[in-house]
């Protein structure tokens, strides 16, 4: 999920998030951003490539979304 766009920034989440269940996958590893910016989806031959960027346009986070994986590098 990504909600970073507004007037202000929420809190930083506090629950912890490796062990959630979401849709039917596990959690196993997690990041937690503060900061606005916006997300880019990009179709990477049968998943997607998200790569998060800040306000700039400078990549912070990218993604690759595969059936119920994803893997994520700074």
């Amino acid at each position: 999920m990504v909600g970073n766009g507004g007037t202000l920034l929420a809190p930083s989440v506090t629950t912890p998030l490796p062990g959630l269940q979401v849709a039917g996958a596990q959690v196993t590893a997690a990041r937690v951003l503060r900061q606005f910016g916006y997300l880019a989806l990009e179709a990477a031959g049968a998943g997607w490539t998200a790569t998060l960027r800040d306000t700039g346009g400078m990549p912070v986070l990218v993604c690759a979304i595969g059936s119920l994986s994803l893997s994520c590098s700074p």
